[in-house]
């Protein structure tokens, strides 16, 4: 199932939960492919959330039309730096822009609160709507592949700063997107601890792991 898109063959969306995307460029009807490998998780606790795997070189394009498409204020980046490198998903310094397709990507500010952790503020502008949005984009960097996280309280504190970007943006929009290299191994927990956070932070009863994993994979 469109093999070129999938970073990893054995991991792929179900289709009942996929992400589809629409088609918003009437020139390229015809060849239009609604695939992105990423799932609705749907909303837990008021928040929207969806995964997917960090994009190819080649799905960079469909990657932001999904952002566009589903109104995603924050982008939660679980990947080491090095993992990163080989792909320019967006600019590199603060007023440069990068294009793809009918999309324009531009860096609006960045900061670096920890060794850790990297925020940045993007414009994303859809030339075909000339509509624009703000995308909050957040990089953990300190949870490598098939491991556990580098330092547990560094992710921590990295998901109360999602938080904090959701309170500020859910007047707007409250969708967040997790991405790592594949899509499931680092979001899944990541998300896992999202959702049990809320839970505790809001003096709900103690969070059912179990209920929250079975949402997660539904």
């Amino acid at each position: 199932c469109n093999p070129k898109l999938n970073r990893f063959q054995d991991l792929i969306p179900y289709d009942n939960s996929r992400v589809r995307l629409v088609q918003t460029n009437p020139n390229q009807q015809k060849n239009f492919n609604d695939y992105i490998n990423a799932t609705s998780i749907g909303r837990i606790r008021d928040v929207s959330l969806l995964t997917a795997q960090y994009p190819l070189s080649t799905t960079i394009a469909e990657f932001w039309s999904m952002i566009y498409e589903q109104h995603v204020a924050i982008v939660a980046v679980l990947l080491r730096s090095d993992e990163m490198q080989s792909i320019n998903v967006y600019p590199q310094n603060v007023g440069e822009e990068l294009q793809f397709s009918s999309f324009t990507i531009t860096l609006l500010s960045t900061k670096s609160p920890t060794q850790l952790t990297n925020h940045r503020i993007i414009r994303l502008h859809h030339s075909q709507t000339n509509q624009s949005r703000t995308v909050v984009w957040l990089e953990h960097l300190g949870w490598p592949p098939k491991e556990m996280p580098d330092n547990p309280i560094e992710l921590l504190k990295f998901i109360q700063e999602v938080q904090y970007f959701l309170i500020q943006t859910r007047n707007h929009r409250s969708t967040i997107l997790a991405t790592c290299l594949s899509g499931v191994s680092r979001t899944g927990p990541f998300l896992s601890l999202f959702t049990s956070i809320q839970d505790i932070d809001e003096c709900r009863s103690f969070p059912d792991l179990n209920k929250i994993i079975r949402l997660l994979r539904s």
